[in-house]
């Protein structure tokens, strides 16, 4: 019962990676972003990541209570210490601030 909600989070979340590269960059295949970015004005090379950073800095600006992203270690303090609860709106801001980050460039 929780596999396949799993399963289609992962697709849906490689489909968005897929969208936002697409409209970012012009391509979705990232073993040919580097000739499509290669053709790109110098500016837009620079500004696609910087809008993907501001766009998950607002995020967790006003997303998130402590302004910082959930991560495993989290996962386990919930479930360890808050009856297996976490929080929904955090956890829904980081997959969207790592959704941003990977489509325009960030790191992983």
């Amino acid at each position: 019962m929780i596999g396949i909600p799993g399963c289609v989070a992962v697709v849906l979340f490689g489909m968005g990676i897929a969208w936002i590269q697409t409209w970012a960059y012009g391509t979705p295949d990232v073993n040919r972003l580097h000739s499509f970015a290669e053709n790109l004005d110098w500016y837009w090379v620079v500004l696609i990541p910087m809008i993907g950073g501001v766009a998950t800095g607002l995020i967790f600006r006003y997303l998130t209570d402590d302004g910082r992203v959930s991560s495993v270690a989290d996962v386990i303090e919930g479930a360890a210490l808050h009856d297996g609860r976490v929080e929904g709106k955090e956890g829904l801001a980081s997959a969207a601030a790592s959704l941003i980050t990977l489509s325009t460039g960030g790191s992983t």
